[in-house]
């Protein structure tokens, strides 16, 4: 159940990354607000955040049964990556204004 578990969130992850990307590239040029939706919203990058932050509720639940409440630090990794990729683009709009 465990490597299941962890598979099903690592999918859901990669879903959760890949919609931040999809936002990204929708707000070219358009600053992400850190705890709000960006002015864009594409219906994909929606369907692919509903998706994966299903897919990794469900993997860490599946995991919790062998790791117990430590899935909780498990469901907080899948969302890493949509945070990485958010800081990165408001870090690009930053250095783009500075140099211009």
């Amino acid at each position: 159940m465990l490597v299941g578990g962890i598979a099903i969130m690592l999918l859901g992850a990669v879903l959760l990354t890949r919609s931040a990307v999809e936002l990204s590239r929708a707000n070219a040029g358009t600053r992400w607000p850190v705890w709000s939706d960006p002015p864009r919203r594409p219906r994909r990058a929606i369907m692919l955040r509903v998706g994966g932050a299903g897919l990794a509720v469900l993997g860490s639940t599946v995991a919790g049964v062998d790791i117990g409440y430590w899935t909780v630090l498990v469901v907080l990794t899948a969302f890493t990556g949509t945070l990485v990729v958010q800081l990165n683009h408001n870090r690009g709009l930053s250095r783009a204004s500075a140099q211009s």
